[in-house]
């Protein structure tokens, strides 16, 4: 059953993709209104590298890993029918939202690497 919760969730999550995107996009924008507008030095200089996206990426990793064995150890202590009862009121595996941020994440993957 989706919740009001889960939906705001997944906007969420996809406020944050654009968001993600637009930064590393906008980012020498920025960089060079701050020199226009007098508030950055003139040797003031740009640069996207990839490691702190690497950390990024490996942080949500390591985050996702954590929250799926803290969902799973919990599912562990959970009666099976109790659990098949709870799963006859479920109409997808997946909302649209969720698939579509997915989809959106792995596009991205594939079309950054450098």
């Amino acid at each position: 059953m989706v919740v009001a919760g889960d939906r705001q969730v997944e906007l969420g999550e996809d406020v944050a993709d654009v968001g993600a995107v637009l930064g590393v996009l906008l980012a020498p924008v920025m960089g060079w209104l701050l020199l226009k507008i007098g508030v950055a030095s003139a040797d003031f200089v740009v640069e996207v590298t990839a490691w702190p996206i690497g950390v990024a990426v490996l942080v949500g990793v390591g985050v996702a890993l954590l929250g799926a064995w803290s969902a799973c150890h919990r599912a562990s202590k959970t009666v099976p029918m109790e659990a098949l009862r709870d799963s006859q009121v479920e109409k997808h595996a997946m909302t649209r939202g969720a698939g579509s941020s997915a989809a959106a994440r792995s596009l991205s993957v594939c079309c950054c690497r450098s």
